[in-house]
């Protein structure tokens, strides 16, 4: 009976680390400029910078991650929730439009933080 109990006990934690590290290891929570070909087909336009296709991606993959994990439902939730898909877009339009103008505002003050800066950033915070 005790060892039924670990292995249960094992497999609740082994689950949530499995979890955690897949929202972790997605993104760095620092917003940072994504590069991308001039002729992509522009999805929004945030104060006048173009936001492409390959950079709207990438925040439509770490919105929609970010919500099949908070609710625990995984890929289940867009079959189970109604207004989940226009939740999805209208989130990924916000972070774009907040990473967008967080770049801007690096500019403005003369920085610069690439994908590799962003990841050092990430591993510090974690220490």
């Amino acid at each position: 009976m005790k060892n039924y109990v670990k292995r249960i006990a094992a497999t609740a934690v082994m689950t949530a680390v499995c979890l955690g590290a897949t929202m972790q290891i997605g993104l760095p929570a620092v917003a940072y400029e994504i590069k991308e070909a001039a002729d992509a087909p522009v999805m929004m336009t945030v104060n006048g910078v173009e936001i492409r296709k390959g950079e709207y991606a990438q925040h439509f993959n770490y919105v929609k991650t970010q919500m099949e994990n908070m609710y625990g439902m995984g890929p289940y939730i867009w079959s189970m929730q109604p207004d989940a898909e226009q939740s999805l877009v209208a989130s990924t339009d916000e972070v774009c439009m907040l990473a967008s103008i967080a770049a801007a505002k690096f500019h403005e003050l003369g920085l610069e933080l690439g994908a590799d800066k962003a990841w050092e950033y990430k591993s510090f915070q974690k220490e």
